[in-house]
C-alpha cells in the first residue's frame, strides 16, 4: 500500500480549508491512498473527512496527468466509488465545488452525493444530457447542455434558493426554490447509493463542501484558485 501526500506549488496562496465553513476539500495530488487502487482520498481540513474503498474492485484509479495542465485526477469507471458514512452537509445552507470531467454526456450517477445509502434522501450533482442537481425524493433540477470538457461546479443553497455556476458562469436552472430532504447518513464520492449499482463514469480532481452559502466575494476566490491551478474555473 502506498501513500501519496506530495504537494504541488500553485500561483498565489489561496487554500480553500481557510474559511472555517469548509468541512470536506479533496484534491488529487493530495492525501491519496493506493492499494489495488485509491483505498483512500483524506480530507484536506481539520474535520477528517476521509472517503474510503475497502473493495479493490470498487476503487477509482489515479491518473497523475489526467486533469487539466496535466495534474492529477481519479478515475471513475461507472462501477468505483468511495464513502464516508456520515452526511457532511445539512439540507441547507451549502456550498458545493467540484472539478470534474464526464466521459460522455450520457446519463451519469453523481460525482458528490450527500444523503443515504439508498438515494432516498439528500441531494448531488447528476449530469445527464443538460446539467442537473439532484434532490433525491423532490425534483431535478435542471440546468443547460452538459459536455464532456472538464468544468468547474459551484452551487448553493440557501434554504430558499439554489444555485449553479459551471467555470466561473451563472446557469439558469429549473426547480431552483425546491429544497432538498435532509441528508442522514452518508456522503459518497462518485455513485449515489453506499452499493455503487450505478456510479460516476468520468473524472473528479478536486471536492469542496462548505456548511454556508459562500458570498459572491468568496466563490470568486475558490474559483480564481481553480482557474489558477487547472486553467478552468
Amino acid at each position: 500500500m502506498i501513500g501519496f501526500n506530495a504537494c504541488v506549488t500553485y500561483p498565489g496562496t489561496f487554500q480553500p480549508s481557510w474559511f472555517s465553513s469548509c468541512k470536506l476539500w479533496l484534491r488529487a495530488d493530495r492525501g491519496v491512498t493506493i492499494s489495488t487502487g485509491v483505498s483512500q482520498w483524506n480530507d484536506l481540513t481539520a474535520n477528517n473527512n476521509n472517503m474510503t474503498q475497502v473493495t479493490g474492485s470498487k476503487q477509482p484509479g489515479r491518473n497523475l496527468s489526467g486533469a487539466p495542465n496535466g495534474l492529477s485526477t481519479l478515475t471513475f469507471n461507472a462501477s468505483q466509488y468511495m464513502t464516508l458514512s456520515s452526511a457532511v452537509l445539512s439540507a441547507s445552507p451549502w456550498t458545493i465545488v467540484t472539478m470534474q470531467k464526464m466521459a460522455s454526456t450520457a446519463a451519469q450517477i453523481s460525482s458528490i452525493y450527500i444523503g443515504d445509502a439508498n438515494n432516498g434522501d439528500g441531494f448531488g450533482f447528476t449530469p445527464l444530457s443538460v446539467r442537473v442537481i439532484l434532490y433525491s425524493g423532490v425534483s431535478n433540477l435542471v440546468g443547460n447542455t452538459a459536455t464532456t470538457n472538464w468544468e468547474g461546479w459551484t452551487a448553493t443553497n440557501s434554504g430558499s434558493l439554489t444555485t449553479l455556476r459551471v467555470s466561473g458562469t451563472n446557469v439558469t436552472i429549473s426547480h431552483s426554490t425546491d429544497q432538498p430532504i435532509t441528508p442522514s447518513s452518508l456522503t459518497i464520492v462518485g455513485a449515489d447509493t453506499s452499493t455503487g449499482v450505478s456510479a460516476w463514469n468520468g473524472s473528479i480532481a478536486e471536492i469542496m463542501l462548505f456548511n454556508v452559502v459562500l458570498t459572491s466575494n468568496q466563490i470568486t476566490e475558490v474559483e480564481n484558485y481553480l482557474k489558477a491551478i487547472y486553467g478552468v474555473a
